[in-house]
């Protein structure tokens, strides 16, 4: 029986998914700063007709028939998911829509530019992401890999399952030095590299978020189509 030949990469793949995890905590540390929290009210206003307020802050389970902790809903190209903390939350409707005549248009705005901006904070993230993809292709190896993207060596430092795995790697590619025979990428890709370890270099002037309790509702991407960038190709957005 023939067996699959794997690819050769620069990177082997226990030292790729440390640093695809460095990658996820980073962007989930950035897109912290951009938490959008919503009351019970806010809840109400957005996706419950107001005849039928009373009833959803009141009715006990028995007579709605549902009562959800977590539910999902449509909103321009993206899914959201609005997660309820606590026992006290309205009741939740089996389908749930954007109340799109009655709802406050300053709260509707208010989540529209939350969107834009987890998004593009995930496109980010996504772009890096692709770039270290690419250049574990490219790349005969590690050196050549921290040559064209200096950030994997702040992705090193981020506290992730087995610090050991990428302690030791990141003292093996510390030296700055130009490698031996270094693939040819392109003006487009190394402009990529470029961005991405700005992506990651922007990243650490951010402090840690400061730990709060968990507002009534929470907010979350929960699903977002990948994009197609003329050089990267697919950029997954995180989430």
């Amino acid at each position: 029986m023939s067996r699959t030949r794997r690819e050769k990469t620069a990177l082997n793949p226990s030292i790729m998914s440390s640093l695809n995890d460095a990658i996820k905590k980073i962007h989930k540390k950035v897109s912290a700063h951009n938490a959008l929290a919503l009351t019970h009210d806010d809840y109400l206003n957005l996706f419950v007709p107001p005849g039928l307020h009373i009833v959803a802050q009141q009715a006990p389970k028995e007579f709605l028939h549902y009562d959800y902790s977590s539910f999902t809903v449509p909103w321009a190209s993206v899914e959201l998911r609005f997660e309820l903390n606590g026992a006290s939350h309205p009741m939740v409707a089996r389908k749930v829509k954007l109340q799109g005549d009655t709802a406050d248009p300053n709260l509707v705005s208010t989540i529209g530019g939350w969107v834009t901006q987890q998004v593009s904070v995930g496109y980010d993230f996504g772009r890096v992401k692709r770039v270290l993809e690419i250049l574990n292709t490219k790349c005969k190896d590690a050196a050549q890999v921290r040559f064209f993207f200096p950030g994997i060596l702040t992705l090193c430092s981020v506290e992730c399952n087995d610090p050991s795995v990428l302690g030791a790697f990141a003292e093996s590619i510390r030296a700055y030095k130009t490698p031996d025979k270094i693939p040819v990428l392109g003006p487009g890709l190394l402009s990529e590299c470029q961005k991405a370890s700005g992506i990651i270099a922007m990243s650490q002037l951010l402090s840690d978020p400061a730990d709060v309790a968990a507002p009534p509702f929470e907010v979350a991407l929960d699903r977002v189509a990948s994009m197609h960038d003329p050089v990267l190709g697919p950029i997954e957005c995180l989430i």
